[in-house]
């Protein structure tokens, strides 16, 4: 397997969500994880990460952009994959296949938004939840961009294009996989914890993501849980 980089911004993250992040990779020696943190109190150093191989370092900026930029620098790989810190990859071991094979056709590879299982309260919930994410990746495609939960590309392109612009803290991961070059989109998954869907709802949701496609800038603000 290629050796990869896990690049994970934080800012005010829950010990625990962090923790479980990381460690969905704890059998993948290939993989180093860096978490890049923004928040006023810094990650405990002796956290309990069962995964080796993991680092942190640490940004002034309470932007998402810089600290995306900043993990990057410290990338010692040459394939990166931008995560967020409520995210899990649902199949790790055919999406690392996938990665072998394709990364090095494309400008990234952007994985399919799905949400836990435990979102949907009741059947309602579970139909209007599958829809929307349906809706989520048949727009990625259509329009041809990737949302930052989960960008998978090479540190040379990236370099290349000059990273994310951190004059944006909105619509940035769409203005720089547009930049990347070609999207593949295999039918592989990561999953999202659904705590801003189930903080702003859907419908708002939307709203704030069209909006987004505006590049209006704004500085980034933890989400409430």
């Amino acid at each position: 397997m290629l050796p990869i980089s896990i690049i994970i911004p934080s800012y005010e993250e829950p010990i625990e969500t962090l923790i479980k992040t990381v460690d969905q990779f704890i059998n993948y020696d290939n993989i180093e994880v860096i978490i890049s943190d923004s928040s006023l109190k810094k990650i405990p150093e002796k956290t309990d990460f069962k995964k080796e191989n993991v680092s942190i370092v640490y940004s002034t900026k309470k932007n998402i952009s810089a600290g995306r930029n900043i993990g990057a620098k410290h990338a010692s790989n040459d394939i990166v994959i931008f995560l967020d810190a409520d995210v899990v990859i649902e199949d790790i071991p055919k999406t690392l296949e996938y990665i072998n094979k394709h990364i090095n056709t494309c400008g990234c590879i952007i994985l399919k938004m799905s949400l836990p299982k435990d979102v949907s309260k009741n059947a309602v919930d579970k139909l209007k939840n599958k829809f929307f994410c349906k809706l989520v990746n048949l727009r990625m495609r259509v329009y041809k961009y990737g949302r930052g939960e989960c960008i998978i590309t090479k540190k040379q392109i990236f370099n290349k294009v000059g990273g994310f612009d951190e004059t944006k803290n909105v619509a940035e991961d769409s203005d720089l996989t547009k930049k990347l070059g070609e999207i593949k989109f295999p039918n592989l998954y990561y999953i999202e914890s659904g705590r801003r869907i189930l903080t702003l709802g859907w419908i708002k949701m939307l709203k704030e993501w069209n909006l987004n496609h505006l590049n209006q800038t704004r500085e980034w603000e933890p989400i409430g849980r």
